[in-house]
């Protein structure tokens, strides 16, 4: 059996058309258990015979609407999905298979995920080639503690046997799933004024480093991995060299000292364990080691994509579920070494 999936990703601005309308063909491994042929196309608007709502089932989405309205305030958000599409991206799965999906515990949401992932590549690819800021990866979203990323822009999918067009009911019987997207939660909170006046009147601006860590964490909930390292990284940076700029506990010659590279010192060995010895005796490295060793795996992270462009292998051989779990981990140990370096003596103690 030919397995054959078509996916078909909606967006609210148009690609940068190509002057040939061939589709681009990959062959992927998926989980070391499947071989499949990948092509990705886009739409033709010059082509009456290919509606930019493609098939049945992207007609029945051209008319869904998703609503969003408060309980303790007025206010709708209204998403209706034919006032939001421009254009659309197909990708279509092919495979090999003997037994059907139906029968061997095929997953529909590894599929999905793939799919979305080779469109990213290439919008990533579309971005840089022609110059454009506007064209963005599908928005996917990803909440800590969920085992699935969440497509936020309207899509469809539909299961056949290639070999004689049939459906493969992978849904409830049915073969086609259709999804008006998402509307990201709009709530942010609350917080005490006093915390807000306190932040006001510190400085001009919010803190460097905590400004880094809310981009990180905006970074990876939506899946752009190599901004939240890039982030959390010099989030650290950032706020140890602040740290040893603004103390008054020992000269600067002393600081760029405990800093200074040497053979053998990582990163967080000279900004979390030799710069706090030197001020006040103190180190994260003896204090939070859990800490301490999480912000030297994303600074040497950090220090890989600066230098080559891509994650480290290690990293980079993680399922795409488990790298993201990791990076929160960095972020989580990257906001608590903040904290404590912030909570670092900065003044010369009277008493002593």
């Amino acid at each position: 059996m030919r397995v054959q999936i078509i996916y078909n990703f909606y967006f609210d601005y148009a690609l940068p058309r190509l002057d040939v309308s061939e589709p681009i063909r990959l062959h992927i491994h998926i989980n070391g258990k499947y071989e499949a042929d990948a092509f990705i196309m886009g739409w033709d608007s010059t082509n009456d015979l290919d509606p930019l709502f493609h098939a049945e089932n992207g007609l029945t989405l051209a008319s869904a609407e998703l609503n969003l309205r408060p309980i303790d305030r007025p206010g709708l958000l209204a998403h209706r999905v034919s006032d939001h599409v421009l254009d659309r991206l197909m990708v279509i799965m092919e495979w090999d298979a003997e037994i059907g999906p139906t029968q061997d515990g095929t997953d529909p949401q590894v599929w999905l995920q793939r799919s979305a992932s080779l469109a990213d590549n290439l919008l990533d690819h579309l971005r840089v080639v022609s110059a454009s800021p506007r064209v963005k990866r599908i928005p996917r979203y990803w909440k800590l503690g969920h085992s699935e990323f969440v497509i936020a822009c309207p899509h469809t999918e539909s299961w056949f046997n290639k070999d004689d067009g049939s459906p493969l009911p992978m849904f409830d019987g049915m073969n086609s799933f259709n999804s008006t997207g998402s509307i990201v939660n709009p709530e942010s909170g609350t917080i005490a004024m006093a915390d807000l006046q306190r932040s006001l009147t510190a400085e001009q601006d919010p803190p460097l480093h905590a400004s880094l860590l809310i981009d990180a964490q905006e970074a990876l909930t939506t899946l752009s991995i190599r901004q939240a390292v890039l982030s959390i990284g010099s989030a650290c940076e950032v706020r140890a060299t602040t740290y040893g700029e603004n103390q008054r506990r020992i000269r600067q010659s002393k600081v760029k000292a405990a800093i200074a590279p040497r053979n053998g010192l990582s990163f967080a060995d000279r900004y979390f364990h030799h710069l706090p010895h030197e001020t006040c005796g103190r180190s994260l490295k003896h204090e939070n080691r859990d800490a301490f060793e999480k912000i030297q795996a994303a600074y040497n992270e950090r220090n890989k994509l600066i230098h080559t462009g891509k994650l480290s292998a290690q990293l980079a051989a993680e399922q795409e579920l488990d790298q993201y779990r990791a990076v929160s981990l960095w972020i989580a140990a990257a906001e608590a070494a903040c904290r404590w370096i912030g909570d670092l003596p900065t003044e010369v103690d009277a008493t002593a």
